[in-house]
């Protein structure tokens, strides 16, 4: 009878069966609904293109699948930036005058809790608990460096993103000193939970639990679905004093109630693989668009360059022809150069300048300005 009204569990029975459980690292997981563990995630943003696109996500100005729409104006700018132009701004306000290639631009942190614990302290309390944890990242950061930190409560649970840039104490970039490795973020995340999570009434998640860690966006909207699924498929009740199992339609209520749960958390996982997917498109395409740019600029150097070393070779044979043959010639080169001068380098035309009065007792090369305006500005298009 359980397979003709939801058959689409039965591959999950063995999951649901009354006492099973899913351990990882050396103790389990409290059962769903028991969690209260303080949540501090960081990622590094290597890229200006990557941080532009945190930006605009942490704003929401572009859309976010995990997100609920209706809900936009319920979101807090706490501190920092209020749009992703003004991330930019204030990020070359304070970056160094010098910057690596391979320097991390910014860092986001993720704040919240589990889903559970954060229902459980209510929105008021959840609101003074992302407010301590920004207390606590200017602490550690520096308010001066906090680009932006926005409470986000148009998801499922409520969560801080903060974009900060990691200047260290000399004024560098230095991403590895602040944030270092494991050990150190091991040490972050309980000195986090102990100062500020336990105010709460939050703890430490569990330390080497094996628990493998995805991208912020992805895991953060992944814990209003939970980690993992774990709904029990329901047995009929047996009612008191009687023998005879729940009714039909009572049992096919909760049943219902079970499946419709499992399948609400699997949509908010894939709803958050695709806005991942849609964030990784949008990096690419704006490395792709910098790259294009960059290959765009160097071929315009390099036919520059060609052109100059032509027209100088060009001259230079003119030089050593002989003397009857150099007049006919040399209008033929000026007439020719004339057409292609806004495209030379200044080196070139300065030599070909000189040469022209020099060595053959003619004017410069002149050109109207608005002409050679108009030809240096199509090249630049």
């Amino acid at each position: 009878m359980n397979n003709e009204i939801v058959p689409e569990l039965e591959p999950l029975k063995s999951r649901f069966a009354p006492g099973s459980s899913d351990t990882r690292g050396p103790r389990a997981r409290p059962p769903k609904g028991q969690r209260r563990y303080a949540i501090l995630r960081v990622k590094k943003i290597k890229t200006a293109g990557d941080l532009a696109a945190a930006a605009r996500h942490n704003f929401r100005e572009r859309d976010a699948d995990n997100a609920d729409p209706n809900r936009k104006d319920s979101n807090q700018v706490l501190l920092g930036a209020t749009g992703s132009e003004e991330i930019a701004e204030l990020w070359n306000a304070r970056a160094p005058e010098k910057v690596r290639k391979n320097a991390v631009r910014a860092l986001e942190y993720v704040v919240t809790a589990s889903p559970e614990a954060m229902e459980r302290i209510g929105a008021e309390n959840s609101n003074a608990y992302l407010e301590q944890a920004l207390d606590w990242l200017k602490e550690r950061h520096g308010a001066e460096n906090i680009l932006s930190a926005v409470i986000h409560d148009d998801e499922t649970t409520p969560h801080l993103q903060a974009l900060i840039i990691p200047i260290d104490h000399r004024g560098r970039l230095n991403a590895r000193g602040l944030i270092g490795g494991k050990g150190q973020l091991s040490a972050m995340q309980t000195e986090f939970a102990t100062r500020v999570g336990a105010n709460f009434g939050l703890e430490r998640g569990l330390e080497r639990s094996g628990a493998t860690h995805q991208s912020i966006k992805k895991y953060y909207a992944q814990l209003a679905a939970l980690d993992q699924i774990s709904v029990e498929l329901p047995e009929r009740s047996v009612g008191a004093g009687s023998e005879l199992p729940e009714k039909d339609e009572d049992w096919r209520e909760r049943a219902s109630a079970e499946a419709s749960e499992t399948l609400r958390q699997t949509i908010a996982v894939s709803l958050v693989e695709r806005q991942e997917m849609s964030r990784d498109i949008d990096y690419l395409q704006m490395q792709l668009t910098d790259a294009r740019k960059e290959v765009q600029a160097s071929r315009e150097v390099a036919d520059r360059s060609s052109l100059g070393v032509a027209a100088l070779c060009a001259l230079d044979g003119i030089l050593r022809s002989a003397k009857e043959d150099q007049e006919g010639l040399i209008d033929r080169f000026v007439s020719e150069t004339k057409r292609s001068w806004g495209k030379l380098p200044d080196a070139a035309k300065e030599t070909i300048q000189t040469s022209l009065v020099q060595d053959f007792s003619l004017e410069p090369i002149e050109l109207g300005k608005n002409r050679e305006q108009k030809s240096e500005t199509d090249l630049d298009l």
